[in-house]
């Protein structure tokens, strides 16, 4: 295992000048080695540029002398060379250095090795390989220098071993980190400032040269001249907040390192010495670093909220925009006109002036300027719902609000949205969560949700991001998880674009459409029937364009036969919670109409045999990895280990969906109070077998951003919780291979540490292994074998793969008022979770018994932390304020709270002082989301009625405490929601 030593690393100049040099030691064994990036003198580098690449490279480098044996057999430097991994060796007996290329050196000895050598050096290959694909991708040859990176040990260095860091030492970093990261999101916050700041500079520049030209030619010059500058500004932006973005996730490792370190030792303390007195010490140094993690995760979250003032002001900046776009599309018209032939013409030309005379005169104009100037300044700060619709309501820039659309297709305003969270694992570790929506095919400006239909923008994919998330768990990276969501395909031609980007990364090849209309026989009342069907036929007709072009044949003609369309409806009227007219008068009897809610059978059958037949696909691949018969014979260090790592989650999330999808409860929201819970697990299940999705509603905004947070927390669960699985795992095996060495047990390390397995497991493999040497790989298959049969037994489809998500007839009867039995599967398998894997995804809402207030307390919170996470800026983008514009229900308001009822109220009797209460709601309920005089009125509403407690009776109190926590989660989940009358 490598260990870096501080981080006192800085670029400076190579003795030849011709490069500069950005170094880093690193402890390999007990020497101490320097890691070496050459970047050259013209490329422009930065000190925060290649300290991230170094971040990229060190584990690869270390990885290389580890594998390589650098030090071993006069190997003195091992470097990459124009995408080659080459090496200097000393030559025996001599003192020149001879350089060689170690692909062509293992090649060669593996020609004439034993077979019992040539799996080791299949192992160095392999290592050699994925450190080139990874530094080609880092330092790509047009720009990369001769020798882009290097390790070596340090000459007559003395062996070093790293020192224990004592707490206080542990508990700086992480507070030095800690104030960097503060720092780093307030840049962020002001590279977002210039955004807006530019955006509205530039429009109200070109507001004055309106003004002041009477020329066609001129106007078009300037809208010209206005499109360059914003594309310009939009790269530059977008280049600043990636590198601070970058720069802030190493402080957030520094931070959950050092946290987690506390944590560690206070655990092994609590095994080891129970009686302990340092672990009341670690207790106190672990809940200081809590409380800052909250704080920084609050000031990260507050970002996007509609109740903060700071995105208000950004949405006044586009109404301003939308009153300049109008005004000079009516000039433009109105040039056009100013000769008229025919009656029509002025007609038209009298319109356009009429509507002209409706604009804002220049004094209210530079009223409304000097405002956004002045807010646009100023530090952030939450307020009431109430406040924040009087701060919307701007009247003078309502002129521009039919303009408003055109406005947001602004190249400027679709920038990529990042989020960085620290979430806890279950075993109380914690991770950074990271989030980057990637808007795609802006270069000419965005197509938000409001330009459905409308013009050429029929032709183009509504509102399409790229989502990337994965987990950075100690300083090491997850499996990056890529997902696709937008609008409804106006078009073949808007489908052909989303399907070409999914096809770029589907590693299999299958994808699924992931769709959320809500399709009912009130066809005259709601057009999601018509919209659906279009949708369909606009996909399948933009597969079969795509078959006849020779770049993407092979992947379309995959498609025709695999490509999964699923539908579930999510919004209110589908889940039984529609709160207003006639609906809502009947919910509040006690009657929850829930339509089209049998629609999703018959749009999603077909859709769960194609996942069905991904899920045995995939079964089958890692299958023939797993035959001993040697005529069939692969190679098991070529299995897939993520699909290994990914098993058990699996096995959780397909029950969890079988189980929703047999009793009908994707249409109940008070079920795991959560109505879009089916197809986000159906999301999740893609991620986990490598089918790429694409989820959308209409607008490609509300119902699906809600989709892609509540998938984004379960995929977060699984990760991290895997990740802390694999430590374990890790451990186990290194203290076997301590214990025993053996080069045959060392090449199995990836696989046996993959999470599918116990320690337990490793523990049986490694006694099989003692006994009988010579069929270690035998037994790991069996074991595999084992580990598979297990999910398919769980899942029903040992047997029968479709009996998974099993087809189902649709009802004809009870089509508002839903039955749980109608159209139920016949095999309606419900069973436990695969038996033999660790627990991975989120606590199921079927659990017999509930989990602990402290787990649920845990799983809340991160669960708001994943609402947070970037699809609320996604809204903003698309209609100039933030917000989901989903209608609210009591499901609604507890799944967005953060908090777990029971275990605030088992805090809230612990309490003994308003401060105490104060401090404590801060970290319980997140009071930090709410305005602070509202915050503070909760405080002490809540402390007065601790007072109703008595010795014998405390219901009075929680039954105050949960009318007050009841309005906690309405001011909670109306901050996630539009405070002003949005469109689209």
């Amino acid at each position: 295992m490598d260990v870096r030593f501080p981080d006192s690393a800085r670029l400076h100049p190579s003795a030849d000048g011709a490069h500069l040099l950005y170094k880093q030691e690193v402890q390999i064994g007990n020497r101490k080695a320097v890691v070496t990036l050459r970047f050259a003198t013209n490329s422009g580098i930065t000190e925060a540029t290649a300290k991230s690449k170094m971040e990229e490279s060190i584990a690869k480098m270390t990885a290389l002398a580890n594998e390589l044996k650098l030090g071993e057999e006069g190997l003195e430097k091992i470097f990459i060379s124009q995408g080659e991994v080459r090496g200097f060796w000393k030559e025996e007996g001599g003192d020149h250095q001879v350089e060689g290329n170690f692909v062509k050196k293992l090649q060669d000895q593996q020609k004439k090795a034993d077979d019992g050598d040539k799996p080791g050096i299949e192992k160095q290959l392999e290592v050699i390989q994925t450190a080139t694909e990874a530094f080609t991708q880092l330092f790509p040859l047009s720009e990369a220098a001769q020798m882009p990176a290097e390790i070596q040990f340090e000459e007559n260095s003395p062996s070093q071993v790293s020192k224990a860091k004592t707490t206080e030492e542990i508990q700086e970093a992480f507070t030095t980190a800690q104030t960097k990261a503060k720092e780093l999101l307030g840049k962020l916050d002001g590279s977002e400032d210039n955004k807006f700041n530019f955006i509205f500079g530039a429009y109200k520049e070109l507001m004055g040269k309106l003004g002041n030209t009477q020329d066609l030619k001129e106007i078009e010059t300037i809208k010209l001249e206005l499109k360059q500058k914003l594309t310009r500004s939009k790269d530059m932006i977008e280049r600043d907040q990636i590198t601070l973005f970058n720069e802030l996730l190493t402080q957030l490792d520094i931070m959950t390192t050092s946290y987690n370190e506390i944590v560690a030792e206070k655990k092994q303390l609590e095994s080891d010495s129970p009686h302990s007195p340092e672990i009341k010490k670690l207790k106190a140094s672990e809940g200081e670093m809590r409380s800052k993690i909250m704080e920084y995760n609050s000031k990260m979250g507050q970002r996007n909220l509609t109740t903060n003032t700071k995105t208000i002001t950004q949405s006044h900046v586009m109404d301003f925009v939308g009153v300049v776009e109008k005004k000079l599309s009516l000039m433009e018209q109105k040039l056009q006109l100013s000769a008229p032939a025919k009656k029509s013409d002025k007609k038209k030309l009298a319109k356009i002036e009429k509507e002209l005379q409706k604009a804002p005169t220049s004094q209210m104009i530079q009223e409304e300027s000097r405002l956004i100037s002045s807010t646009l300044l100023k530090l952030p700060s939450l307020v009431t719902v109430d406040q924040a619709k009087e701060l919307h309501n701007r009247p003078n820039l309502k002129w521009g609000a039919d303009y408003l659309n055109v406005a947001l297709t602004t190249p400027l305003n679709w920038t990529e949205v990042q989020t960085a969270f620290i979430k806890e694992s279950r075993a109380g570790f914690m991770h950074v969560a990271v989030t980057i929506n990637e808007p795609l095919h802006t270069e000419e400006g965005g197509v938000p949700a409001g330009m459905l239909n409308k013009g050429d923008y029929r032709t183009k994919t509504i509102n399409l991001f790229k989502t990337t998330s994965y987990i950075r768990s100690n300083g090491r990276r997850s499996l990056p998880q890529v997902a696709f969501r937008g609008g409804q395909f106006a078009s073949k031609e808007a489908a052909k674009i989303a399907l070409m980007e999914m096809i770029k990364t589907a590693p299999n090849g299958e994808v699924h459409i992931n769709a959320l209309l809500t399709p009912t026989v009130f066809t005259f009342l709601k057009k999601d029937r018509s919209l659906l069907a279009a949708h369909k036929k606009h996909i399948m007709e933009a597969i079969d364009e795509l078959s006849k072009d020779p770049s993407y044949d092979k992947a379309a003609g995959k498609l025709q036969n695999q490509i999964a369309i699923s539908n579930f409806g999510v919004n209110e009227g589908a889940v039984g919670e529609k709160n207003n007219g006639f609906l809502g008068f009947l919910k509040k009897l006690g009657l929850r109409p829930q339509f089209g809610w049998h629609t999703s059978i018959s749009y999603s059958n077909d859709a769960a045999e194609k996942l069905n037949g991904s899920l045995d696909r995939k079964f089958n691949e890692v299958g023939n990895y797993l035959m001993t018969d040697t005529t069939h014979f692969n190679p098991l260090s070529k299995i897939d280990t993520a699909f290994l790592d990914n098993l058990g989650a699996i096995s959780e999330v397909g029950l969890e969906m079988q189980t929703i999808w047999n009793r009908n409860a994707y249409a109940d929201a008070r079920v795991g109070d959560n109505q879009f819970k089916l197809p986000s697990l159906w999301k999740v299940m893609d991620e986990l077998l490598g089918v790429r999705c694409y989820t959308n509603c209409m607008s490609g905004k509300d119902r699906t951003g809600k989709v892609q947070d509540n998938a984004q927390e379960y995929l977060d669960e699984i990760a991290m919780n895997i990740a802390d699985h694999k430590l374990q795992l890790k451990k186990k095996f290194d203290a076997f291979q301590e214990y025993d060495p053996d080069d045959k047990w060392n090449a199995m390390e990836k696989i046996l540490t993959s999470a599918c397995f116990m320690p337990t497991d490793i523990d049986k493999i490694h006694r099989q292994f003692i006994e009988d040497r010579e069929n270690l790989e035998k037994h790991i298959r069996e074991a595999i074998k084992g580990k598979i049969n297990n999910v398919k037994i769980a899942l029903g489809t040992h047997d029968n793969p479709q009996l998974f998500m099993e087809r189902k007839t649709v009802p004809t009867t009870g089509r508002g008022f839903r039955s749980g039995v109608q159209g139920i599967s016949s095999n309606n398998k419900e069973s436990v979770r695969a038996f033999g894997f660790a627990t991975f995804g989120v606590t199921s809402m079927f659990a017999a018994s509930p989990p602990s207030p402290e787990d649920a307390q845990r799983e809340a919170y991160n669960r708001r932390l994943s609402q947070l996470s970037g699809s609320l800026k996604i809204t903003q983008m698309n209609t100039g304020k933030p917000g989901f514009k989903v209608e609210g229900g009591k499901p609604l308001e507890r799944f967005t709270s953060g908090f777990d009822r029971r275990y605030v109220l088992k805090k809230l009797h612990e309490t003994h002082s308003e401060d105490e209460m104060r401090k404590g709601l801060k970290e319980w309920v997140g009071l930090d989301d709410i305005d602070p005089e509202t915050a503070e009125a909760f405080v002490k509403k809540m402390w007065e009625a601790a007072g109703l407690n008595t010795s014998s009776d405390t219901s009075k109190a929680e039954k105050a405490w949960d009318v007050y926590l009841d309005n906690i989660e309405k001011h909670k989940m109306r901050s996630l929601f539009p405070t002003t009358k949005v469109k689209a």
